[in-house]
This record gives C-alpha cells, sequence and structure tokens, in this order.
C-alpha cells in the first residue's frame, strides 16, 4: 500500500480491528505518508487499532480519544509526535 490512508474508513463503524502495516519498509513494508485521519476517531466499535512500520508523520489525532472501546493501539515505528 502507497499514498494516504483515506479518511472515508472512518464511515466503517463497525470495524473492530485495523491493522495497517507491519513489516519495516526495508521488507516490502506500506510506503504510507501523510497523517492520521482525525475520521478514524468514528470507528467506535474498534477494539485494535495497529499502525506500524509507515512513513506516517505529524500529530496524533485527539479524536483517537473517542475510541473507547479500544484495548490495543499501536503506532510503533512511524514518525508521529504528540500524545
Amino acid at each position: 500500500m502507497s499514498g494516504q490512508i483515506p479518511p472515508e474508513l472512518g464511515n466503517l463503524t463497525t470495524l473492530e480491528m485495523l491493522r495497517i502495516g507491519g513489516y519495516p519498509l526495508a521488507r516490502g513494508g506500506d510506503q504510507l505518508s501523510g497523517r492520521i485521519p482525525q475520521e478514524l476517531g468514528n470507528l467506535t466499535n474498534l477494539h485494535t487499532l495497529m499502525i506500524t512500520n509507515t512513513q506516517l508523520c505529524g500529530e496524533i489525532p485527539p479524536e483517537l480519544g473517542n475510541l473507547t472501546n479500544l484495548h490495543t493501539l499501536n503506532l510503533i515505528a512511524n514518525q508521529l509526535s504528540g500524545e
């Protein structure tokens, strides 16, 4: 996968798990860039969100705080900032 994470993913409100990336770029990982869309905060049924080993940058959207059912959050190996 390459490009940006589509904000339209935020429309999949029954989604329970979202995993993007996972392999380091050197091993053919996703070449995503840009920011995490704030629309992912609409995924209130999400219990697992993993966005790892991508080129995402910027601040972690505060809207991810809306994910009250979230049990697992993994954002390692990105260029993200914020709380």
